[in-house]
């Protein structure tokens, strides 16, 4: 199910890009971070040229989602697998570089309920803070509702979406 999940957020991306491997959860990499394209409108496309003229940087995305997951460790031996335990996304607007949205969740972690106080003392993370919430999946499908809620992506592809990328 959450093979599925991510599978039908990266087809509804029209261009994804493979930034980095991050966590192994559940068997599932969390190993792309995307990006959405549209076609340039007429106005940006001359705001572009002035900015160009002027010196000025163009910037490729509208937004950034600032993405800082923290995830169940131990020292010196690793955990395994490692589970996300937070999921916090800001979504900052390129230009004025201002947060906009906030979509923030503890996750509960299926394999290691239990944190570690090497884990605690690493994220400020307690068991209490994770205990009563939603598995990885849950939290995953609430990300995919969030999406399309602060008008990022849509399941109209005929929509024209805002250009983001995860930082």
């Amino acid at each position: 199910e959450k093979l599925q999940i991510v599978t039908k957020i990266s087809t509804q991306f029209t261009h994804m890009s493979s930034v980095l491997k991050c966590l192994k959860v559940n068997h599932l990499f969390v190993s792309h971070l995307w990006t959405t394209s549209r076609p340039s409108s007429w106005l940006s496309s001359v705001k572009s040229k002035q900015m160009a003229k002027s010196g000025q940087n163009v910037q490729n995305f509208d937004y950034f989602l600032v993405l800082d997951f923290e995830a169940t460790c131990d020292r010196p031996v690793q955990v395994d697998p490692m589970e996300i335990i937070e999921f916090p996304v800001l979504k900052v607007n390129a230009n004025t570089f201002q947060t906009e949205e906030v979509f923030h969740r503890y996750v509960r972690p299926k394999h290691h309920p239990n944190l570690t106080p090497f884990c605690t003392q690493l994220t400020g993370i307690i068991d209490e803070m994770v205990a009563n919430e939603q598995t990885f999946d849950v939290v995953l499908n609430d990300f995919n509702h969030w999406l399309h809620s602060v008008g990022l992506i849509c399941d109209d592809h005929w929509r024209h979406l805002k250009k983001f990328t995860f930082v």
